[in-house]
């Protein structure tokens, strides 16, 4: 037999909670939300959110395990609304990281790159209003060599780059599977699968992307990139060149990052600004 995590008394098997105990649980789950996000509209230098939240604790008696893990979703949550909404604010976004820190929240008890994407926030801000990130980085890599006039704007360590695999048909009856396909208007490839091709840096400049790895660096002309496609935690970049394959940058924060290549191809003046 368990134990119900709201009044830690005896629940039946493959259960946790009992059905009386149901309003208490969610009245708690109301009330960590409510007091997150009165402490990101707070004045800040004005933080309680430590005292609130215990508040919101209902008894003794509940799961002080599940207590954590809601006060980890109530902040997810904040983090999810400022990072959707159309201009986010930065001072909500700075205020919810101090949140966090306060509450003793880890990357760990969160959804991955959250932390991240509420640092960006301050320069994703700059960004949409035309300005060039402030944000300071160590020097570039020794394998990339600047063009002259050419300047860093954004540093993104531990990128991973992805990317199709293409799997060719066995050699034996290569001819004849080639007049098949042709007939058949079927792929020359029996398939395409998606691997994680490398893990390094991705340097933007106003000129250039350069991707920085173990297995050597590559160089993108702005002039060269067909397309960029913006995703939840990366880009993806089409280049202009026959037959080339697109390669997908996991970098954590797509948004931000498809902002920053925007900006930087409107600096390079191969887009209008919008």
């Amino acid at each position: 037999m368990g134990k119900c995590i709201v009044c830690n008394k005896s629940v039946g098997p493959f259960y946790s909670l009992h059905k009386a105990c149901l309003p208490v649980y969610e009245s708690t789950n109301r009330c960590l939300q409510q007091a997150i996000a009165d402490a990101v509209q707070s004045v800040p230098g004005r933080d309680g959110t430590r005292e609130a939240a215990e508040a919101c604790l209902p008894s003794s008696a509940f799961s002080p395990k599940l207590f954590d893990t809601l006060i980890g979703k109530a902040w997810q949550a904040q983090a999810t609304r400022i990072l959707k909404s159309t201009s986010p604010d930065p001072g909500h976004a700075g205020r919810l990281l101090d949140i966090a820190q306060a509450l003793g929240l880890e990357h760990w008890d969160v959804a991955p790159h959250l932390f991240m994407r509420l640092s960006n926030v301050e320069h994703l801000a700059g960004i949409m209003q035309g300005r060039k990130p402030s944000k300071s980085f160590p020097a570039v890599p020794g394998e990339i060599s600047l063009e002259d006039e050419e300047s860093l704007l954004w540093m993104f360590e531990g990128v991973h780059k992805v990317g199709q695999k293409k799997i060719d048909e066995p050699g034996k009856w290569a001819l004849f599977q080639t007049i098949l396909n042709s007939q058949f208007r079927r792929s020359r490839y029996r398939k395409r699968e998606i691997e994680v091709q490398a893990r390094g840096k991705l340097v933007i400049t106003d000129h250039n992307i350069y991707y920085v790895s173990e297995q050597g660096t590559t160089k993108l002309g702005f002039a060269d990139i067909y397309a960029i496609t913006p995703l939840e935690d990366g880009v993806r970049i089409q280049p202009v060149y026959r037959d080339s394959m697109s390669s997908t940058y996991i970098t954590g924060d797509g948004r931000f990052t498809y902002a920053l290549l925007h900006y930087a191809q409107v600096q390079a003046g191969t887009l209008a600004a919008k």
